[in-house]
């Protein structure tokens, strides 16, 4: 597996420049080096390489398509914070958990 993940990381990180020339193929490696740069940068412990590589790796996205990329993860951002939400949640309502004699209630 690691030979594996070793030889797809090469292959990723040199064709990458290639990409620019073939959107769709730009569409598919960009997303797996950014993801690698990710996974490198939380299982190895290199958060400043990991971040510097993947602002690097973000030259490679016109302003149009980084536009439309924090769009989309904002809304997704969005909807995932309104699921969260206590407002999104449904609340109980008043429950008596405890009577006292004579009718009194305090609610407990």
């Amino acid at each position: 597996m690691v030979v594996i993940a070793t030889y797809a990381a090469v292959f990723v990180q040199v064709f990458l420049p290639v990409s620019l020339l073939d959107q769709r193929l730009k569409r598919v490696l960009l997303p797996l080096v950014l993801g690698m740069h990710l996974a490198i940068g939380l299982l190895m412990g290199l958060p400043y390489f990991s971040l510097f590589m993947i602002v690097t790796d973000l030259f490679f996205l016109r302003d149009k398509e980084l536009r439309d990329t924090l769009a989309a993860l904002k809304s997704h951002s969005r909807r995932i914070l309104r699921r969260q939400s206590p407002e999104a949640r449904p609340t109980p309502g008043p429950a008596t958990v405890f009577s006292l004699p004579g009718g009194r209630d305090d609610g407990l």
